[in-house]
């Protein structure tokens, strides 16, 4: 019988205890708090379940949801440090944690996790499955760089035009206040206008909403997008799921369903 997680418990108390369950079923070589190299020296590195508990993608809200048969899809998890640590050291059955990556690592695969192979970026195949919380462990803002090399596109982060009409919008849409509609429409067409990246992060994300169950949540960190990305995304969910809302923390960037 797995140890239930207090769902009110603060993210600190999480944090310490995470610690505890990694270094008591965790193998010692595996015992990562933050970011670390792979075994197999590739020229990359990989974040840990402790770093991303840290960060809040996972909370304990979430844990126990997933103890009491909730769903999760982790899509770009690497080795699946995260993934591993929730099913041994909180005794979350790895059936209701299921794997997307455009390569499946070995110890993923091993380990025995239902996973589905394709790239983020690209269609994406249908899972069959409705998850209540899917999650881009430091993996989205990766794959949208990569995918801007390969298009040959350059650009910034965020536009500079209307920076005033812009930031209010910005605010706005974090403060979850109402947002005039031809203000929207003047706003998206500028991002997609000036920030190609935005509707590359939107057409992830939109795809992934698909098979979120309602009232499910979209958790990313490591967007490495900017507020105004983030508003554009929130806007034009807001435009094909008519009820959402969203937060962009410090770290983790949250669409709900």
């Amino acid at each position: 019988m797995p140890i239930k997680i207090n769902p009110l418990i603060s993210q600190e108390k999480l944090l310490a205890l995470a610690k505890i369950r990694m270094k008591k079923y965790m193998p010692k070589n595996e015992q990562h708090i933050g970011i670390y190299d792979p075994e197999d020296k590739l020229n990359y590195f990989y974040f840990s379940g402790i770093y991303h508990i840290e960060s809040e993608l996972v909370t304990s809200e979430i844990i126990g949801d997933l103890q009491e048969g909730k769903a999760l899809l982790s899509v770009g998890s690497g080795e699946g440090h995260l993934e591993r640590l929730l099913v041994n050291g909180f005794q979350i059955p790895k059936e209701r944690i299921h794997i997307v990556d455009k390569e499946i690592n070995k110890k993923v695969a091993d380990f025995g996790f239902k996973v589905h192979k394709f790239d983020m970026t690209e269609s994406w195949p249908d899972l069959e499955f409705k998850y209540d919380y899917i999650i881009f462990p430091e993996a989205l803002g990766v794959a949208l760089s990569t995918k801007e090399h390969q298009l040959g596109l350059e650009s910034d982060r965020k536009t500079y035009r209307f920076y005033d009409e812009v930031d209010k919008l910005v605010d706005n849409v974090k403060s979850g206040k109402s947002v005039r509609k031809e203000d929207v429409q003047f706003y998206l067409g500028l991002i997609k206008q000036d920030v190609p990246r935005a509707e590359l992060a939107y057409k992830v994300i939109k795809n992934a909403f698909k098979y979120l169950s309602d009232n499910g949540e979209v958790r990313i960190n490591g967007f490495n997008s900017g507020e105004q990305i983030s508003s554009y995304v929130h806007l034009k969910l807001k435009e094909d799921f008519t009820s959402n809302s969203s937060s962009f923390g410090e770290s983790t960037t949250v669409f709900r369903k």
